[in-house]
């Protein structure tokens, strides 16, 4: 998981606006997600908020905070903060696949195994 960068905004007198608890869900699944933030900032609305399991509300206000350097800054804090706290996967992991029997060499064999499937 892609950590997020380090660059340094004044933020003397900005006042962080307030998490939903919404927000706050989306910031922890982001910080389980490989490239969140730039999946975030990049993907096409609805399928990020599909990805993320939030309404398309939410990316917007999201993207919104990306949009300005304050914002950002405290944005991308607060996702640094997530991802330092050790989180856990949202999601379930995926099963594993079954393995397949060897693909049938000859006609013959092909239509043996259709016939027992």
């Amino acid at each position: 998981m892609g950590k997020v960068s380090d660059r340094e905004v004044d933020l003397a007198g900005f006042e962080p606006p307030p998490l939903s608890p919404e927000m706050r869900q989306l910031i922890e699944r982001i910080a389980t997600f490989p490239r969140g933030v730039a999946f975030l900032d990049t993907g096409a609305l609805e399928c990020v908020a599909i990805t993320f399991g939030v309404c398309p509300d939410v990316i917007s206000q999201a993207r919104a905070y990306l949009a300005s350097a304050p914002t950002r800054a405290w944005f991308l804090d607060q996702v640094r903060r997530a991802q330092s706290a050790d989180p856990k996967p949202w999601h379930a992991p995926r099963p594993q696949l079954a393995s397949l029997p060897p693909a049938p060499r000859t006609a013959a064999a092909l239509v043996r195994a259709a016939e027992n499937h």
